[in-house]
């Protein structure tokens, strides 16, 4: 599955970046996917040396981090269920948000 991920540079710039996500799992309605972490560029970064990244997939927003994939889908599913339905609603409509604010001409694939 590909996701849209919303890159946010240091001088403000945001930059989407189309990955290709792996293992989707559901909570909440919502669908999360692995990837490997992603430099500003783009590009994957080594997930030997980078980790791994849990992504919502409608929205691109980042909901983990962790050393192997599957360490961090599960840390996502555990704290996804902690925090609650209520709060992944409001951090993914945030993200969309950013995606709805910047021009879609900036967009890349990988």
């Amino acid at each position: 599955m590909k996701i849209k991920l919303a890159l946010m540079h240091r001088d403000g710039e945001v930059v989407f970046h189309e990955v290709k996500a792996t293992l989707p799992f559901q909570v909440f309605g919502y669908t999360f996917a692995a990837h490997p972490a992603v430099n500003p560029d783009g590009s994957f970064k080594d997930p030997k040396k980078s980790g791994w990244v849990v992504s919502e997939a409608s929205s691109g927003a980042m909901a983990g981090h962790g050393n192997t994939r599957r360490e961090v889908i599960e840390f996502v599913k555990e704290t996804v269920k902690s925090v609650g339905a209520d709060r992944v609603r409001m951090s993914i409509e945030h993200q969309l948000s950013l995606q709805k604010r910047d021009a879609p001409e900036r967009e890349a694939t990988i």
